[in-house]
């Protein structure tokens, strides 16, 4: 399967659909933060294609596009912390825990096209369990959600311990719903790797998937696909302090996530803003107009700050324990992986 960006994931797992003949099971894991390199070194028997995410490169953002098809722009997600309004002064939301309204969700999805083609669709909510927000819900809405099952929302497990708790999900599922089935299943990966980084437990447990993908694809169809990479992140007391001082001189507020941040300016201090940060930050921190990056008048940049920060280097704005993270355009943030195994 190749697929260009991960908006063109749903469009090809909609063509898998419509052809099978006789119709088999398609079992999908979304597997948050595996790069493509990584995913061609571990998932050694599925044929694995490489996919270009979305900037920003957040989870939220590329898991709305991969599922619905469409772009930033179009459904508005433009990250974890923005404002909703483009009037001065309207409240920030951070979409994980944001529960009123985000605008109409994508009219269509992979979850649509699974029912339209015969197949009953069906999400294991997986490390979504505890993230009760509308974001979730437009992501979801069309399919049967499966609740019950986490894997990395526990905390660092035991890799044998995590595949078969997939393997009791996806049996779960297809138990619980008449086939033929589509399901979904979400495995939050990204929360050890911010931590740990690609460490030999995450490397056990996608090679563990291999192995799972393997022998479900006797009777099934199965793939896997991610929405972003991690890269060695630091918070950098210089590039925090910059920023601190001219949120504090121009009373600025600011939003994003990761690696990727965004300050809501007046326009009348813009310019201003731009050449003080342009002074005191390093080389390594892009500062660019958010009309450079978001397409003029579109949902998205209604939604974000005029002035966007984009990390090109290690050091910049880090979560505490954080160690990798991602939000910004480096080639392994944005190379992502779509397998696919077949018997």
């Amino acid at each position: 399967m190749t697929v260009a960006s991960i908006a063109s994931f749903r469009r090809q797992v909609r063509t898998i659909l419509e052809k099978q003949q006789p119709r088999r099971h398609v079992i999908v894991l979304g597997v948050d933060g595996i790069p493509y390199d990584l995913a061609c070194r571990t998932w050694r028997r599925a044929r694995v294609t490489r996919a270009r995410s979305v900037f920003p490169t957040t989870s939220a953002t590329a898991w709305l596009t991969s599922l619905s098809g469409e772009s930033v722009d179009a459904h508005g997600i433009p990250g974890v912390v923005f404002a909703l309004d483009e009037a001065a002064g309207a409240p920030l939301i951070d979409v994980y825990s944001y529960r009123g309204p985000l605008g109409d969700p994508p009219p269509e999805d992979l979850f649509s096209d699974a029912a339209a083609c015969g197949y009953t669709p069906v999400a294991i909510v997986g490390d979504l369990e505890d993230t009760h927000c509308t974001w979730r819900d437009h992501l979801l809405q069309r399919a049967h959600a499966i609740p019950g099952h986490t894997f990395y929302a526990r905390g660092a497990l035991d890799p044998d311990v995590l595949g078969d708790r997939i393997v009791a999900a996806v049996a779960h599922a297809l138990a619980s719903h008449e086939g033929p089935c589509l399901v979904w299943c979400f495995i939050d990966a990204d929360r050890h790797i911010h931590h740990h980084g690609y460490d030999r437990q995450l490397v056990d447990l996608l090679e563990r998937i291999d192995a799972i993908a393997v022998g479900w694809s006797r009777e099934a169809v199965v793939i896997a696909h991610s929405d972003h990479g991690l890269v060695p992140t630091r918070q950098d007391p210089i590039v925090a302090d910059a920023i601190e001082r001219v949120i504090a001189a121009e009373a600025c507020r600011m939003g994003g996530a990761g690696r990727t941040r965004w300050l809501y300016v007046e326009p009348s201090a813009e310019q201003r803003v731009r050449e003080a940060l342009a002074r005191h930050l390093p080389p390594s921190v892009r500062v660019q107009h958010a009309d450079e990056l978001f397409a003029p008048g579109s949902r998205a940049r209604r939604r974000v700050g005029s002035i966007v920060l984009i990390a090109e280097g290690e050091g910049f704005l880090a979560a505490d324990g954080y160690r990798f993270e991602h939000g910004s355009l480096t080639e392994r943030e944005l190379d992502v992986a779509v397998a696919e195994w077949r018997a």
